[in-house]
């Protein structure tokens, strides 16, 4: 993993800085800020010891009367005529699975904060009939999907590259562990280039709850996306804050080991995710390709932050084009870094 930090900012005065909500440097202040506790203990404080010796914590493997469900549904949405954008808990009925489904859900957004739903066999369906399995187990979970960016993208295709010999992990990390870094975490002067310039908070404590919400390719750039020279850079205050952000993150991961057919649930106000590099084999079920989608559930989302809103706003709410393309599209139709999580 490599990142690209920008250099000094170049065509912004400290007062043009101020007009975007970025403050100049603070005076240290001790202790946490206003509403922080020096301990948490919810579901959601773990490290990856707690769950790596037995992963049906956190993995629901469906059995074979679970998948005779989800085809009898499948079945009786495909008669109704309907459209594939139309699955809901109410379309897609599933009267046993779906109380278990429920509970995924609260474990997601009420609890640990992740969850992996297994079984299903993608070489047994044709990609229709598969995304419209996947939407009737997801809405059982979030019941609510994002645009993912201006054209209206709901469904991200990610295909392995070939770029790093290593399998396909997934890593999930607590950010309960995170201490000694709140209070710059905390602080609204952080500077993301994407998906526009502005400055918010990367931690926030919204209504009880800790909610840590970033990328660093907004705020340090990539390769892909190089950060434009003429935004403010990070201090080195606040470049020591993300690494340690990291080292602690590395420290309590979990790695899970994906496999064909999984859907990976992450409640990323809480997790830390990253995914490791993938290359393909040679038949074609050992090809990776993975498709990212912007959920919410109505009923147990969290309160947003008003410096998120804007970004839950145009997912969620703003009344525009939606698109759903099933197959990958060419290189480079998706801007997957204009969200900042």
């Amino acid at each position: 993993m490599s990142f690209k930090i920008a250099g000094p900012a170049l065509g912004y005065s400290q007062m043009e800085f101020k007009d975007h909500g970025c403050n100049g440097p603070a005076a240290d202040m001790p202790g946490l800020p206003g509403g922080f506790s020096a301990v948490l203990n919810t579901e959601s404080s773990w490290t990856g010891q707690d769950f790596s010796l037995d992963s049906r914590k956190y993995i629901l493997n469906l059995s074979a009367a679970d998948i005779k469900e989800l085809e009898n549904a499948l079945e009786m949405f495909k008669n109704s005529g309907q459209d594939g954008d139309n699955v809901t808990r109410d379309t897609f009925d599933l009267p046993v699975l779906g109380d278990t489904l429920c509970q995924v859900s609260q474990d997601v957004n009420s609890g640990r904060g992740f969850a992996v739903v297994r079984g299903l066999d993608p070489r047994k369906y044709c990609v229709e009939d598969l995304t419209l399995l996947y939407l009737g187990i997801q809405v059982y979970i979030a019941n609510e999907q994002g645009r993912q960016d201006k054209k209206g993208n709901m469904l991200v295709h990610i295909i392995a590259d070939n770029s790093t010999a290593q399998h396909a992990e997934h890593h999930r990390h607590s950010t309960s562990s995170i201490v000694n870094i709140i209070r710059t975490l905390a602080r609204s002067d952080w500077p993301f280039a994407l998906p526009r310039f502005h400055c918010r908070p990367i931690l926030f404590n919204h209504q009880g709850k800790v909610i840590i919400n970033f990328g660093r390719a907004p705020l340090l750039g990539s390769a892909a996306h190089p950060r434009p020279e003429h935004l403010p850079a990070l201090s080195a205050r606040q470049v020591e804050a993300l690494d340690a952000v990291e080292a602690i993150a590395q420290a309590t991961q979990l790695e899970i080991q994906t496999q064909a057919g999984d859907m990976h649930f992450i409640n990323n106000l809480v997790v830390l995710h990253r995914r490791e590099g993938f290359v393909n084999g040679e038949g074609s079920h050992e090809k990776r390709h993975l498709v990212r989608m912007i959920l919410r559930d109505s009923q147990l989302g969290w309160a947003i932050p008003d410096e998120l809103k804007r970004d839950w706003f145009d997912a969620f709410e703003k009344d525009a084009d939606r698109a759903w393309h099933l197959e990958p599209m060419p290189e480079g139709f998706f801007p997957l870094r204009i969200n900042t999580n």
